[in-house]
């Protein structure tokens, strides 16, 4: 899963399949210390191991069904077949992780989670209940809308503290102490997994770690970080995006390109827009058109598309001109640029556990990557 972006200005939370906001839940009261040896938040034991990734990662895929243009009706999890493996008993529900997945388990009793047969693991109740990563899972307590974390056998491993949380990646989470619920205000640092404040919470926005580094952005200018919380190389930048992949894509001027951990510009500044790297490709724009580059900086598909998606599992979601539906409608080109699915679609999101969720003239689908329609979300009509 690609590292988010946490932000002083609002944490975007993202429900899985268009239910609510809180896949990434992930606020202006400033840290009383900024040195990395603050005081431990709870020190108690180390959290518990999480599982080797079991086949519901990856297998199952959490879906709805309904008529009205105004609910989603109940959630439940199907297999790439369409088959119904856990009923749609729940009024929403992630993507499972590590083992669990986080459902509303009903208007009462809020959020919990749920184990690859469908039976409650954590019962909570929470707020709002953010996907497990390294064995801990961010979760918003009822009463004071503060978050916490909890392992994957329930325990509240740090009690809710925190205005927002996001995931633990490399060891470390971007907290903030400030604000409260997922849309909270105040600065933000890092903590480790004993709780320790390790980088200060004085920071307007932060990425999660990848490859040893975070993006930070405070008093208008960006930069990346190293764990210690020490600037990881000289160079800041009017514009940036965190590191995917070894490569972190940078604005210079009114250009981007990419430099690599070192900070030394590897791709260098000629796109007028540019995205992150996502399985060995990234997309940049030449006016308004958009193509792809590989790791080297070579064109891998000319750019030719109103709009796209990162590649995933094998194919990027674009939007392309002609077509039925509109001007330009979505559908799917590999990676040498060979359109594979559509374009007919008014919308189109990146596959995921090999589904992928479109918007077609009669409602939204699930299909495979043959463009085949495996689910019914919602009918139009």
């Amino acid at each position: 899963m690609k590292p988010q972006c946490f932000s002083r200005i609002g944490l975007s939370t993202l429900f899985a399949i268009l239910v609510a906001l809180s896949l990434t839940q992930k606020s202006s009261a400033q840290s009383t210390s900024q040195s990395t040896a603050q005081a431990t938040i709870q020190s108690t034991e180390q959290p518990k191991s999480a599982p080797s990734t079991p086949d519901a990662d990856t297998t199952l895929t959490p879906v709805y069904k309904t008529n009205d243009l105004f609910s989603f009706g109940n959630f439940g999890y199907i297999d790439i077949h369409g088959q119904v493996i856990i009923p749609l008993n729940f009024l929403g529900a992630h993507y499972f992780s590590e083992g669990l997945a986080a459902v509303q388990l009903d208007s009462r009793q809020g959020w919990g989670y749920i184990d690859s047969t469908g039976k409650t693991a954590i019962p909570g109740p929470f707020a709002t209940a953010d996907d497990f990563h390294e064995g801990l899972a961010a979760v918003q307590e009822n009463e004071t809308l503060k978050w916490g974390y909890v392992d994957v056998t329930g325990k509240m491993v740090f009690p809710p503290q925190f205005g927002a949380a996001g995931h633990f990646s490399e060891g470390l989470a971007p907290v903030t102490m400030g604000g409260s619920g997922a849309t909270g205000f105040g600065n933000w640092g890092f903590i480790d997994k004993t709780g320790k404040r390790v980088i200060p919470l004085v920071y307007d926005t932060v990425s999660e770690f990848e490859d040893g580094l975070s993006m930070i952005w405070a008093a208008n200018i960006y930069s990346y970080f190293d764990k210690t919380g020490n600037p990881a190389f000289r160079g800041t930048y009017s514009n940036a995006l965190p590191f995917r992949e070894g490569l972190a894509a940078v604005q210079y001027g009114s250009k981007w390109g990419f430099i690599d951990k070192t900070g030394k510009r590897v791709i260098p500044p000629q796109f007028d827009r540019a995205g992150s790297f996502s399985e060995g490709f990234a997309q940049v724009y030449s006016g308004d058109k958009l193509g792809y580059i590989d790791t080297t900086g070579k064109i891998a598909i000319a750019a030719q598309f109103r709009d796209g998606g990162n590649f995933s599992e094998g194919l990027a979601n674009v939007q392309l001109p002609g077509g039925s539906i509109q001007q330009f409608p979505w559908g799917y080109v590999d990676t040498t640029g060979k359109v594979v699915i559509g374009p007919k679609y008014v919308q189109a999101s990146p596959f995921h556990n090999g589904l992928a969720e479109v918007d077609g003239d009669s409602g939204k689908l699930l299909i495979n990557k043959a463009g085949e329609t495996v689910w019914i979300l919602q009918k139009y009509r």
